[in-house]
């Protein structure tokens, strides 16, 4: 039988690494996060062009989007994330909530 006084050590060990692997698949989250792709508004399909629309002339949640576009919430979602991923939408907190705010676009560094 192994003798109670060796778990401690054993236990406090497990929990460094497990601080430690939660803290780099964190880390490593951010920074896939943080990596934009930016592109203009040229290479966006139709919904994309539609949905960035809304957003610039005032949609600030998915239920406005939904309204002002007419597609249906699944849709209107995945291409408010696909505008996200693409850098040409934000999400920013306005008063404890979330709204999304169309970026400025840049000119494509040659």
């Amino acid at each position: 039988m192994i003798p109670l006084q060796y778990f401690l050590p054993i236990d406090i060990l497990l929990g460094l690494l497990a601080f430690f692997i939660s803290k780099s698949l964190l880390d490593r989250k951010a920074k896939v996060e943080e990596e934009e792709v930016i592109i203009s508004s040229e290479e966006l399909d139709d919904k994309e062009k539609v949905v960035l629309d809304a957003i610039k002339n005032g949609a600030k949640t998915l239920n406005q989007v939904m309204k002002v576009t007419g597609l249906p919430k699944a849709t209107a979602y995945r291409k408010i994330k696909s505008l996200i991923r693409k850098g040409l939408v934000k999400i920013e907190i306005e008063d404890k909530k979330r709204v999304l705010k169309a970026k400025e676009e840049r000119e494509k560094e040659s």
